[in-house]
């Protein structure tokens, strides 16, 4: 039996489109992996923001997103000149956690680049204490419940 792929591409996953920048490649000519790290972190925000969960939001709640733990699996080099084009979605959690899933494509090649996992939780900002996930934003935010995204990819990438 096989298992489910954490990396199936659901329909209402976030799309976010990111220029690949020349000043972005190492020595090798493919871009850094800590620039994967921001292409990452620049999708979670824009879908987070999407969902009505921007900064101001946040802070109106007196709360912020905390990352305890990040995966990212290098699969294909990403070169200039191209676009990243990122898959984003999130994933019930425990109650006072969640995790964010992301693919990362090369729109030139349209391959697989890379997929990450990213595990996290919402801090109060005054305690500096975990608290628990804001229905409004666990709504918002979690599988089958965001709003579907147009242009769904039919796309599976192995584990």
């Amino acid at each position: 039996m096989q298992a489910e792929n954490p990396f199936a591409i659901p329909d209402f996953a976030h799309r976010t489109r990111i220029k690949v920048r020349w000043n972005e490649l190492d020595a090798n000519g493919h871009v850094n992996n800590m620039y994967y790290h921001s292409y990452f972190d620049q999708a979670r925000i824009e879908a987070f923001a999407d969902a009505g969960v921007d900064r101001t939001r946040m802070l109106e709640l007196g709360i912020g997103p905390v990352i305890y733990r990040s995966e990212i699996d290098y699969r294909k080099e990403l070169k200039h000149p191209d676009y990243a084009l990122l898959s984003t979605w999130f994933v019930e959690g425990e109650r006072a956690r969640g995790v964010v899933m992301q693919t990362l494509e090369s729109e030139r090649d349209e391959r697989l680049v890379a997929t990450a996992r990213f595990n996290g939780f919402f801090m109060d900002l005054r305690r500096g204490r975990p608290v628990p996930m804001p229905d409004e934003i666990r709504n918002s935010l979690t599988a089958g419940v965001a709003s579907p995204q147009p242009g769904g990819s039919s796309r599976n990438y192995p584990c």
